[in-house]
């Protein structure tokens, strides 16, 4: 992560109906932002760690009648 805020940027897929976000310091948790029902195609996650710890981000993406969700993690910035 460059610094202590990110911007997260998806694009609409095709067939793809909704689209969430969670970013946290922890696994499969939105506690530095959650976004349920992630209408735009930015979402701008503030307040992240600086201390070079591990920072996890899951997007889950409603397509041909189920949920696929790709899970991601990132370095904070120290």
């Amino acid at each position: 992560m460059p610094g202590s805020s990110v911007t997260f940027t998806r694009n609409s897929g095709v067939g793809v109906s909704a689209f969430g976000l969670q970013v946290g310091t922890s696994f499969a948790t939105g506690n530095l932002l959650q976004i349920d029902n992630w209408t735009t195609t930015t979402a701008n996650a503030t307040n992240l760690p600086t201390n070079g710890s591990t920072v996890y981000v899951r997007i889950w993406s409603f397509l041909d009648g189920g949920w696929q969700v790709n899970d991601y993690t990132y370095t904070a910035s120290n």
